[in-house]
């Protein structure tokens, strides 16, 4: 017995390290200072709110995730201003993401200035962050509820379609104790959250590359298009459609060591011979056609028959899984091969029963001691040593 309790000791020690580690760190430190302490000559309005008023500055900034480690993204220099739609462009895996969460706080500020008048913002991540909760509470946040904008809010992210097929609609739970949602779900549910909060800057990373094309032109148009909703907010957007750039104010593009290649309006980045040249958009003619275009379905055919597949009404877990599990099961052992599948399932039993027979031996060793007194414990020793090692015998083939 002692044995088998030695594993979970190890990882309930393993796991009370890892916590301690936790709460022995340094406290996240915000880097970020108010845009009225930046230069007069930098930040020429510390309101911001006011339209064309310094929002963001960032001076020669260098970023990353650990002050021990190489910064991912260096010398950065660019304004951001109120009401500004912002993109965001480069190659894969150069530290978008990272310069997006410097603007709120979250990343090392290794050199340079960070100014900023929004101390709170709207966040939609890459990997969008959805409660156990409601797609109502979702939506709503730490926000009070207001019947008119929730709705609009909904509409906008062409969620009311998937509520409408929800047993009880936006009530329905969500999360990992509720209903399983698409990715493309998430992604809406976390941007109905983000413009519902009201925020006078929005942070979007990449969240539209999730959605089909025909939701995709739905939900931009209605957010980011010359009448949607965040058309007065400042919204920095990283972006890799290269389609969506027209409706830009402003485009930095980066490059592959961190640093900003080229930054400006995409009309003067479109004419230069650099990056954004390169990638050949077709922004002008799909800012017309969505601008003027309002299609009457919230969301396509194809996501229509996904939310009608996997909204039906389960609280806890879908039923439907278990299905999934046994033909996930059925491929592992078909790829296993059958004597292969035979051995590890008599070395399963095998394993299986031994630990039941433990505590079979150890009844009967009870019982034997109060009929024939202390003569029979190293028989049952024995017998109990024996099987104990046969069972991890077993246990150490199967692992192999």
């Amino acid at each position: 017995m002692i044995v088998q309790v030695l594993p979970p000791i190890a990882t309930s020690l393993k796991c009370l390290q890892r916590i301690q580690d936790f709460l022995t760190s340094e406290a996240q430190k915000d880097h970020r200072l108010a845009i009225g302490s930046a230069d007069e000559s930098t930040a020429s309005d510390p309101g911001a709110s006011e339209p064309n008023a310094d929002l963001i500055v960032v001076q020669d900034a260098s970023i990353g995730w650990s002050m021990t480690e190489p910064a991912l993204l260096h010398n950065l220099n660019f304004t951001i201003k109120s009401g500004q739609k912002f993109f965001v462009i480069g190659p894969v895996g150069i530290g978008k993401s990272t310069m997006l969460k410097a603007m709120v706080g979250e990343a090392v500020l290794k050199q340079g200035f960070v100014y900023t008048s929004a101390p709170h913002a709207g966040y939609v991540d890459q990997t969008p962050w959805i409660q156990n909760a409601s797609v109502r509470d979702n939506i709503m946040g730490i926000s009070l509820y207001d019947v008119k904008w929730y709705e609009t809010v909904v509409k906008a992210c062409a969620l009311d379609y998937d509520n409408s097929k929800m047993a009880k609609g936006d009530k329905t739970l969500v999360g990992s104790g509720g209903i399983s949602l698409s990715g493309g779900q998430k992604q809406r549910l976390a941007l109905a959250r983000a413009v519902y909060s009201k925020h006078k800057l929005i942070l979007i990373d990449d969240a539209f590359s999730g959605l089909d094309a025909e939701t995709e032109e739905r939900v931009f148009s209605r957010l980011l298009g010359a009448r949607g909703l965040l058309r007065d907010t400042t919204v920095v957007l990283v972006t890799h459609a290269v389609h969506r750039l027209s409706y830009s104010d402003h485009v930095i593009s980066l490059d592959s060591t961190g640093h900003i290649s080229e930054q400006g309006s995409f009309e003067t980045l479109a004419r230069s011979s650099g990056y954004v040249s390169s990638l050949g958009s077709d922004g002008h003619e799909r800012k017309v056609s969505t601008d003027h275009a309002e299609p009457e379905d919230p969301i396509s055919d194809q996501a229509k028959g996904l939310v009608e597949a996997t909204t039906t009404e389960v609280e806890v877990q879908s039923d439907t899984r278990s299905a999934g599990d046994i033909q996930t099961w059925l491929y592992y052992f078909g790829a296993l091969g059958n004597w292969q599948t035979v051995i590890y399932g008599v070395l399963v039993v095998i394993a299986g029963g031994s630990i039941g027979m433990q505590n079979l031996v150890l009844t009967l060793w009870s019982n034997a001691i109060d009929a024939q007194g202390q003569g029979v414990n190293s028989f049952y020793l024995g017998l109990l040593g024996a099987i104990t090692a046969f069972s991890y015998i077993a246990i150490l083939v199967l692992a192999w």
